[in-house]
């Protein structure tokens, strides 16, 4: 531990990411101003306004309060922390609470749009 402790303050930048698309992020609580202060490739965060695994206060508002111009989009309505994870079979929603989502939230809808902030935003890299 005391070891880990003295890379604390190291950075962590691979050089080979050129952009951050994060999607329903959390462990918000887990990283200072300071050190999300040092980011700065172009950031652009997607949750959903009803996450109660990651809330939106604590979590994407976090980051993108403190990374400078990130971008946070908050889809509204009942779409929650789960609602990103791949379609389930029928099997699955009846089994699992991770497949079911909320009443009038459309996964597969949630799933493309999405994906089409996410072309664009990449798509934005590839034109330089």
């Amino acid at each position: 531990m005391q070891e880990s402790l003295l890379h604390a303050s190291d950075s962590y930048r691979d050089e080979r990411i050129s952009r951050v698309f994060a999607i329903a992020p959390a462990l918000g609580s887990g990283f200072t101003k300071a050190g999300l202060n040092g980011i700065k490739v172009p950031v652009r965060i997607v949750i959903g306004a009803a996450d109660e695994v990651a809330p939106l206060a604590t979590n994407a508002r976090r980051y993108a309060t403190f990374i400078k111009g990130a971008r946070l989009t908050v889809l509204p309505g009942k779409i929650g922390h789960y609602t990103f994870l791949a379609e389930c079979t029928p099997y699955g929603k009846s089994t699992l609470p991770i497949c079911r989502d909320a009443d009038g939230v459309d996964r597969a809808a949630v799933h493309a749009e999405v994906s089409q902030m996410a072309f664009q935003f990449f798509e934005r890299r590839m034109a330089r």
